[in-house]
This record gives structure tokens, C-alpha cells and sequence, in this order.
């Protein structure tokens, strides 16, 4: 009995050190449905019980009351702290409002002609430009300017943060895909240990909102320099993280505001 538990324990201890030795981890559903995560992007593996799964009891933010928006202290190597919900929401899991880069107010229609720093032809009546379009410049970063819509809605030191910080974001903290409230997003935790949830919000584009519970869209404040008729931001979705995002600057995004 006891050479059979040696060889048993040994034979885990071997399984144990190949699984390390792998790049892949592949989790095979009852449903037949297989999912794989590479290694190197996995923090922690939890085995919970129902009401430990996170939305149930996992803290999503450090507010210490709810009166929101409330600074973050996620610890991070600049000072940053980000704020716990998204401009225009009242709680961490609301999408807020959406906004054209350089805008600061919400409208019905997102699109070339509604965008308030092109200009140009729609020749066919879309709401594209097609003709003598034109690109006004609004400088490599708006934070803290008439164009930010974090300062323009909440004032004080708050700004829509920079590419870097959105990378540092993603670079020093772990964050996993989860549920609040029944809002799908991320949950950022820190250095520090604090924590900030960012919901899936999607975007606008003309008059639809897509993407809604399978991807965040954010902008940042920096202006995409290789291409003129577009801002760099963020996305999100249950399997990653892209910080380095340049899209059309007319589409309407969250925006998550910091102080520094």
C-alpha cells in the first residue's frame, strides 16, 4: 500500500511538472465546447463554490461609499488613480455615456456628418463623407482640454487618461472577464490590491449601440498620428486586452476618466 501511494504521488508530482512545461491550457466543456488559454496569461486557476463565484461575493472596487465617481488607488509605478465607474454612470457596472473623440456631450446619431471635426461631401445621403473630407486636428492628446469629455462632464482633475495609461493598466495589473449585476466587463486588480470594473459597453456607430456585453470599447486621449481621422483608445474582450486601438474618431465610446 504504502509503494503504491510512493508511485501515485510520484506519478502526480510528474503530470504536475509537464502541465508547468506547456504554453496551452485547453478545458474541455461537457458540451463538447473547447476553450484554450495560454499559460502565460493566467494568474490565479480558482475552484469556487456557487456563492463564491465573482459577482456574488468578490469586492468589484474599493468605494467607501456611493457617492460616486471615487478615485481608485490601484497602485500603479506613475500614481495614477482611475476612477471607480465610467463618465456619465451613477454605479461601477452602468456603460455611461457614449462620446465621439474630441466631443463631450451624448447625441442620437454617430457618424462623418454628426462628427464635429470633419468635413467634407456625403454625396449619397449615408452620413459618410466621400468628397473634399477633411480632418480638423485637435493636438496629439486632448487630456485636459475643452475637447476632453472627462473635464467637460466632471471638472475638477479629471481627465480621459493617455494611451500609456491605459497600457500601464493593462501592463501592471491581472484582470479576468466576469459578471456584475449581470454586466459583463473586467476587473482590474492592482498592484495594490484595489480593483475597478469595467463593463462591456460596446460603442455607437450611427444610430445602433453594438457590441454590447461582449466587448468595452474606451477611448484615451491620444490622437492617433499615423491616421488623421483617428483617436487611439482601448478594447476588452473575454479573452483579451488591446491598448494600442486606433479606430474612427466619430464612433461614440466610454471613456474611464483618471487623476494623477
Amino acid at each position: 500500500m504504502k509503494k503504491q501511494t510512493l508511485w501515485t504521488i510520484i506519478a502526480a508530482f510528474c503530470m504536475a511538472l509537464s502541465v508547468q512545461a506547456q504554453d496551452v491550457m485547453v478545458i474541455e466543456m461537457n458540451d463538447n465546447s473547447v476553450y484554450e488559454y495560454n499559460v502565460k496569461d493566467i494568474g490565479d486557476v480558482l475552484f469556487l463554490s456557487i456563492g463564491d463565484i465573482p459577482g456574488d461575493s468578490i469586492a468589484y472596487h474599493n468605494c467607501p461609499d456611493e457617492h460616486h465617481p471615487h478615485l481608485i488607488d490601484l497602485g500603479l509605478p506613475s500614481g495614477t488613480k482611475w476612477a471607480c465607474c465610467n463618465v456619465g454612470a451613477s454605479v461601477p457596472e452602468e456603460y455611461g455615456g457614449y462620446y465621439a473623440w474630441g466631443e463631450t456631450e451624448e447625441k442620437d446619431i454617430y457618424d462623418d456628418v454628426t462628427y464635429l471635426y470633419n468635413s467634407g461631401i456625403d454625396n449619397d445621403g449615408d452620413g459618410f463623407y466621400d468628397a473634399d473630407v477633411s480632418y480638423q486636428t485637435l493636438g496629439d492628446d486632448i487630456a485636459g482640454t475643452e475637447y476632453d469629455a472627462a473635464l467637460a462632464n466632471w471638472g475638477g482633475s479629471w481627465r480621459m487618461p493617455s494611451v500609456e495609461q491605459c497600457q500601464e493598466l493593462d501592463s501592471k495589473c491581472r484582470s479576468i472577464w466576469t459578471t456584475r449585476n449581470g454586466v459583463n466587463g473586467r476587473l482590474f486588480t492592482g498592484p495594490s490590491g484595489g480593483k475597478i470594473f469595467l463593463p462591456a459597453s460596446g460603442h455607437r456607430s450611427m444610430f445602433l449601440v453594438t457590441f454590447v456585453g461582449t466587448y468595452g470599447h474606451y477611448w484615451a486621449s491620444s490622437y492617433d498620428s499615423e491616421i488623421p481621422h483617428c483617436g487611439l483608445g482601448f478594447f476588452f474582450n473575454s479573452q483579451l486586452v488591446d491598448t494600442d486601438f486606433g479606430d474612427r474618431r466619430y464612433r461614440g465610446k466610454s471613456v474611464r476618466a483618471v487623476c494623477q
